[in-house]
């Protein structure tokens, strides 16, 4: 169980709120001991519930909308503290990890900035171009770099280029 630390530090850096705290796995052929992965379900962290004739909107000019969907709609399972009764929402969690955890999270945090790319979302999502309209491709692939942004923001990372 020594990646559980581990994943619950990826888990607020990468943002994941399309997942319910019971979809863990304990994969047992990595060691004797297990190890603890996360079981995705990204349906709500991946725009699933933007309606398809929205998506012009949010791709629009009107930045409030924007940040609303990648930032004040994006809440958080887990909580800062046991006192919070509230969701916080994900720029929330990445900033109590920077302030709380930062040699902690700083390698995963640079690893996500180095490896979440527009070119490796394109390797991706267009590998289910069948299933996606160019619109919600470009939705998804918008959406994970404002979050990437968001998370270089906090963390104070500047790179050229």
């Amino acid at each position: 169980m020594k990646d559980f630390s581990f994943w619950m530090k990826f888990e607020g850096a990468s943002e994941g709120s399309g997942r319910s705290e019971k979809l863990w796995l304990i994969n047992p052929d990595t060691d004797q001991t297990g190890e603890l992965s996360p079981l995705y379900d990204n349906s709500s962290s991946l725009c699933a519930y933007v309606k398809e004739d929205k998506i012009d909107q949010y791709l629009g000019k009107d930045m409030r909308l924007w940040r609303s969907l990648i930032d004040t709609k994006s809440r958080s399972l887990i909580r800062i503290s046991v006192s919070d009764e509230k969701q916080p929402t994900h720029l929330d969690v990445l900033k109590y990890l920077r302030q709380n955890y930062y040699s902690q999270t700083i390698e995963i945090v640079n690893k996500i900035e180095l490896t979440v790319t527009d070119a490796s979302l394109d390797d991706i999502l267009y590998k289910y171009a069948e299933v996606l309209t160019d619109k919600k491709i470009i939705l998804i692939k918008k959406y994970l770099l404002g979050k990437i942004e968001l998370m270089k923001e906090v963390y104070e990372i500047k790179r050229e280029g």
